[in-house]
């Protein structure tokens, strides 16, 4: 059994809309007779120029020229409609693509309808169309499509005739056009003429590398159909399934019918042929259910192969019935092919099943209809076509090469020439080319440094800004804490005072008021504000800063914090501290501040350490706790402004802050400062012993 040949065929939409087709007849209606076709074209002058064609006529034909092609397989009626009417318009506008186009389409649906003498007829006159109006960039599909028509009457002879045509015609065009549909054909014909699959292969791979170069997918799916059917011919059954397997995957991929159909064909053939009718049968039943998608022809080839699997199941009615089926089809569209199959499988069904008058029968027209395909005579002159083609190859490429050779030898010579002339131009050139260089590197370094310069000068003065709008914040801040503490203190406080000394007053001229509860809780609320105006007003004009420095003053703070507090505070001090600038001791205290009531906020510690270390060249300032440390502000998603804002006073001040926190394990800020940059270090100096803990 041979496997089934894969001719190139293009890939089909997925859907067409009905309505398309009768808004596309009603603009093109005009569908001519056979007849009217060649009275109109007899009367042509021998050439005329297409260029006058109204592009929105070009179109509307070549919209007609499409669908027909998409309708081929699917509705041949339609189709023929689409391709008539194309011919019809493009005879009227003189439009030389589309009167070909059409005249091949109509040609290929004759074809597939085994009416083999009018599409030789639609071919002819194309052909003749193309010689009279200089189209002969379209001859090499015209002679492909010739090719195909004889290969499948199994006239391989004529079939590589035509192909050998087309290859040599469009080797001769400029530019060349690309024959690899016919290359991919042409191997069909030498596998049927029993030539190795070395030199199948030689032409397939020519088809391949342009397939695959431009995208062309129907075309590579076909190549690759042809390459296992090549292995195929030296039983490499492996080999020959790879292919197939690979072309099914590309079917699928690319949703190309045709190519899906005929790959599951062959690996059911194959499969037959190593006498394993179970495989096969569900890849044949595959193709069986998509007949309706491919022509008559490959339809054909889907009953018999599957009638073969059935008859070496012993299911020999389904069998008959299916070779029966496909026999009538082939003998009425004339599949020579297909009919040589089909008697051989019958004769071998009837002469399992005893019937062989029947077998004889069959067998009889098989060696008949085979020795008309496969004689020696016919092998005989398709190899000499191919011998030929093969040496006029060979002789214009040496022709190519000696004239290659020869353009080379004058194109060294006339650079011999220009390279004396030019040597001491160049030499000239890169000394002038240094030159200029050096020059540009000097002053482009320049320019780097004087800008690098600016943006130094630029990036200091915008710090200075900062710093100083951060100073300058601040120093109103301050300014406004210590106005606000006295307005509390004079004022507020004072009228507590008062309002303290009128109960007093009270109390004196009514003794038996201070028994009651009332007064006496009245009496207690008004102490506990005083003392809480008290503590606010210190912390917003800390006076013992003034009086005593930094360190006793934080000392105090935190004693007076941890007051009511579940947390031991520490306060150490290292070096002898110095009275500093009033703003810079203020400045401190405030951030000392900020990350006390910090702790005390977030952190649950159960102590915490405010250490100062006084250095001869730093000044460094710890605060640390043991709680339950800072989340990462990258997964927490807070900001953490009040800690942007204590980094941005520290900057102010010419210093530097780092934060070291453990999840868990407390957290440690370390704010260090240049001795250098401290403003106002006086004499006198301030102690603390070293490990003081603050006094609850």
């Amino acid at each position: 059994m041979h496997l089934i040949k894969n001719h190139i065929k293009p890939a089909h939409p997925h859907a067409l809309r009905a309505y398309t087709l009768l808004l596309t007849l009603v603009i093109w209606g005009n569908k001519i007779s056979a007849q009217e076709d060649q009275i109109i074209l007899s009367g042509w002058p021998e050439t005329f120029s297409a260029t006058n064609i109204a592009p929105t006529d070009t179109s509307r034909i070549n919209t007609l020229l499409q669908l027909g092609e998409m309708l081929k397989e699917k509705n041949r009626d339609s189709s023929l409609l689409f391709f008539g009417a194309a011919l019809g318009g493009s005879i009227k506008t003189r439009y030389t693509y589309g009167i070909i186009t059409a005249l091949s389409g109509l040609g290929s649906i004759q074809r597939d309808q085994g009416a083999y003498e009018q599409a030789i007829d639609y071919y002819t006159r194309a052909i003749r169309l193309c010689r009279q109006l200089h189209a002969e960039h379209m001859l090499p599909g015209l002679y492909n499509a010739f090719g195909r028509l004889y290969a499948r009457q199994g006239k391989y002879r004529e079939a590589t005739e035509f192909y050998y045509k087309g290859i040599r015609i469009a080797d001769q065009l400029s530019p060349a056009v690309n024959a690899d549909f016919i290359y991919n054909n042409l191997a069909i014909s030498l596998t049927q003429s029993g030539r190795s699959y070395k030199e199948i292969l030689f032409y397939l791979d020519k088809a391949e590398q342009t397939a695959i170069k431009e995208g062309n997918h129907a075309l590579l799916g076909a190549v690759l159909i042809n390459k296992g059917i090549a292995y195929n011919t030296i039983k490499a059954w492996d080999s020959s399934r790879y292919y197939f397997y690979k072309a099914l995957e590309l079917g699928r991929i690319q949703n190309i019918p045709h190519t899906i159909h005929t790959a599951c064909s062959n690996i059911g053939i194959t499969y037959l042929e190593e006498e394993n009718p179970e495989k096969a049968m569900p890849y044949l039943l595959k193709a069986d259910s998509m007949n309706p998608q491919v022509d008559p022809f490959h339809q054909n080839i889907t009953f018999y192969t599957l009638g073969d699997a059935y008859f070496k199941q012993g299911k020999y009615k389904q069998a008959e019935q299916l070779l029966l089926e496909g026999l009538n089809r082939a003998q009425a569209l004339k599949h020579t092919l297909v009919l040589r199959e089909i008697y051989l499988i019958l004769g071998k069904l009837y002469g399992t099943t005893h019937q062989y008058n029947k077998a004889y029968t069959y067998l009889r027209l098989y060696v008949d209809i085979n020795n008309s395909i496969a004689g020696e005579e016919v092998t005989h002159n398709v190899n000499q076509l191919e011998v030929r083609y093969r040496t006029a190859q060979k002789d214009k490429e040496i022709a190519e090469k000696k004239l290659l050779l020869a353009q080379q030898e004058r194109r060294i010579e006339q650079k011999n020439i220009w390279i004396a002339a030019i040597a001491s131009g160049i030499v000239l050139l890169i000394t002038l080319l240094v030159a200029l260089y050096r020059s540009y590197q000097h002053k482009k370094r320049s320019q780097a440094n004087r800008i690098q310069l600016l943006q130094q000068q630029q990036e200091l003065l915008r710090k200075e800004q900062e710093i100083g709008q951060l100073k300058a914040m601040m120093k109103g801040e301050e300014q406004e804490r210590i106005r606000i503490g006295r307005e509390l203190h004079d004022g507020i406080g004072g009228l507590l005072s008062a309002a303290k000394i009128n109960f007093s007053a009270i109390q004196r001229r009514n003794s038996q008021l201070a028994a009651t509860e009332d007064y006496n809780n009245t009496l207690m609320l008004l102490d506990e504000a005083t003392s809480e105006l008290r503590k606010t007003a210190h912390n917003l004009m800390p006076e013992i800063l003034m009086k005593s420095g930094l360190a006793e003053a934080i000392t105090t703070f935190c004693e007076r914090i941890q007051r009511g507090q579940e947390l031991d505070i520490h306060v150490q001090c290292y070096g002898d501290l110095p009275r500093l600038d009033t703003s810079f001791e203020l400045a401190i205290y405030r951030i000392i501040q900020e990350l006390i009531h910090n702790i005390v906020k977030h952190a649950h510690a159960q102590s915490a350490l405010v250490q100062f270390n006084w250095q001869e060249e730093v000044f460094n300032i710890m605060v640390e706790d043991d709680g339950v440390g800072m989340p990462d502000p990258a997964t927490s998603g807070k900001p953490g402004i009040g800690l942007d804002n204590i980094r941005s006073r520290v900057r102010a001040l010419n210093g530097q802050m780092d934060i070291e926190s453990t999840t868990g394990k407390g957290t440690t800020i370390c704010i260090t400062f240049d001795r250098k940059e401290i403003p106002g270090q006086h004499e006198t100096t301030i102690r603390i012993a070293k490990n003081r803990p603050t006094t609850a």
